[in-house]
Parts: structure tokens; sequence; C-alpha cells
């Protein structure tokens, strides 16, 4: 028996019971103007949004994918969740490969 290739990926991209989308995913940065530029190349499309969270000493930039978004989150302020959580991290890239056309990009 043969099994599609529309049947594999399906199975592969299901979300978990009771998900019905991914909303947005949250990806932390040091530099922010730095971060826009390169997942604008990566992505195809500019961000639609930025915003001050004053809360959260951050500044976050939304890029809208089909019905997701990104988020990328920057911190304002040494002692902000997200600084904490970017300086206690090891590892501090994100791997992300794109589609686009006839190449496919990766960052990391």
């Amino acid at each position: 028996m043969q099994t599609s290739v529309n049947a594999k990926h399906k199975k592969m991209s299901s979300l978990p019971p009771g998900a019905e989308k991914i909303d947005h995913i949250g990806i932390a940065v040091k530099d922010l103007d730095a971060a826009e530029k390169t997942y604008t190349q990566l992505l195809g499309v500019p961000p639609y949004k930025r915003e001050t969270v004053a809360s959260q000493q951050v500044v976050t930039s939304f890029f809208k994918i089909g019905e997701s978004k990104i988020e990328l989150l920057s911190p304002t302020a040494p002692e902000s969740p997200i600084a904490k959580f970017l300086e206690n991290k090891r590892r501090r890239h994100t791997p992300l490969s794109v589609w686009r056309k006839r190449h496919c990009c990766q960052f990391g």
C-alpha cells in the first residue's frame, strides 16, 4: 500500500487535540532592528506592528505568516524578564528554515 505525500504531510503537521492553530511564536532577540531586517529578508514580508510593553520592559515586533504570527521580543532594560532569559541561555540562535520560490534559506 502506497501512502500519498499529502497524507504524510497532514499527519506530520497536525496540532495537538483541542488546538485549532498556532496563534504566534515568540522569539527573544537582543537587537530588534537587526532581527527585523533578518526576518523581513527571510520571510519576504515586513513587520506589521511594533509596540512597547512597559509592564514587561520589552519592545515587540510582529510578522504575519498565513494565519500565524511571529513575535520578536527585545528587552528595554537589563532587569527585564526577556533580558534575563537571553542572559541565561547558552544557545542564542533560533533555527528557522524558510522555503522561498527556488531556494531554501536557513537562519540559525
